[in-house]
């Protein structure tokens, strides 16, 4: 008996290790598994964003030839709340960026301060930020489109998941502006 005993022991040993390994093998299973998804996750939200990112830049593009009239809707992806358009040629040029109501506070002073960063010789070159995207709680991320202007020099949209903007060309540069419901 005291045999059969010691050999139970043993083999309850053993059953113990192995559900222990197993405890930790499925536990990394499912952090890596987790970190996977999120990483996937994080990639798709970046391929949206460029991807919007691409298609206003040629909107802009496409409708600069002077008198080309047009309107066009985007999906904006989820994270943006808001977008902002600033023309370089008249913005911030006669007076600094920190003085204007508009960007008084939050995100606004970040954007002032990317455009007031921006040199007169990288405007003409047009490698000046004239496009913010804004998150909640986050920098603005501000990219290069051709030439464009806008009325009272900036202007930022409410964004929910959805754009239209109405396009005007002006020959060398592209007027911008929110399209009515």
């Amino acid at each position: 008996m005291a045999l059969l005993d010691k050999q139970q022991n043993k083999g309850q040993a053993n059953d113990i290790f192995i559900y222990v390994a197993t405890a930790v093998l499925v536990a990394l299973v499912l952090l890596f598994g987790y970190k996977a998804i999120m990483a996937l996750s994080k990639t798709g939200e970046q391929a949206s964003a460029l991807s919007f990112k691409n298609s206003l830049q040629n909107a802009i593009d496409r409708n600069s030839p002077f008198g080309r009239e047009a309107v066009q809707d985007f999906s904006v992806p989820p994270e943006f709340t808001r977008i902002c358009f600033i023309d370089t040629e008249k913005y911030c040029v006669s007076a600094p960026c920190s003085q204007d109501p508009n960007l008084a506070s939050g995100a606004g002073v970040l954007i002032a301060d990317a455009v007031a960063a921006n040199s007169r010789e990288a405007a003409e070159a047009g490698t000046v930020e004239n496009i913010f995207l804004l998150r909640e709680n986050k920098a603005p991320e501000g990219f290069v489109a051709d030439p464009l202007t806008v009325g009272g020099g900036f202007e930022c949209i409410p964004l929910k998941g959805k754009l239209s903007l109405r396009f005007i060309g002006k020959g060398e540069t592209t007027q911008v502006e929110a399209a009515g419901e």
